[in-house]
C-alpha cells in the first residue's frame, strides 16, 4: 500500500514540476504549444503505462495528471486557470495508455494459465 501510495506522489510531482517548467516557456507561443499539446501528454500517456504495468489501479493513474497541470498553470499564472483543452487532451491520452497497460496486465496474466 505504501509503494502505491509513494508512486502516485512521485507522477504527481514530476508532472507536476514538468508542467510547470514547460508553463515558464508560455511567451514562446511555438514551442510552448508543441508542449503541452504533444509533449506532456506522451509523458503523461508513458507515465500511466508504466504505473498501471507496475498494479496500480487504471483509474488512479489517469486524475493525476491533469491535476497536476491545473496545479502549476494556476501557481505560474498566480491564480488564472490555464487553458482547458490541453488539460483535456492529457487527460485523454494518459487513458489510452492506463488502458493499453491494462489489457498488457490482463493478457500476461491470461497466457500464464
Amino acid at each position: 500500500m505504501r509503494k502505491y501510495f509513494f508512486l502516485l506522489l512521485g507522477q504527481f510531482a514530476l508532472l507536476f514540476i514538468i508542467s510547470f517548467l514547460f508553463y515558464l516557456l508560455r511567451p514562446i507561443a511555438f514551442i510552448f504549444s508543441i508542449l503541452f499539446y504533444i509533449i506532456l501528454p506522451v509523458i503523461s500517456s508513458v507515465l500511466g503505462y508504466r504505473m498501471v504495468r507496475k498494479g496500480l489501479n487504471p483509474y488512479l493513474t489517469i486524475i493525476l495528471p491533469p491535476i497536476s497541470e491545473t496545479c502549476a498553470g494556476f501557481l505560474s499564472t498566480m491564480g488564472i486557470g490555464p487553458d482547458p483543452l490541453p488539460v483535456m487532451i492529457t487527460f485523454f491520452v494518459t487513458m489510452i495508455g492506463a488502458a493499453a497497460g491494462d489489457v498488457i496486465n490482463k493478457t500476461q496474466k491470461k497466457g500464464k494459465k
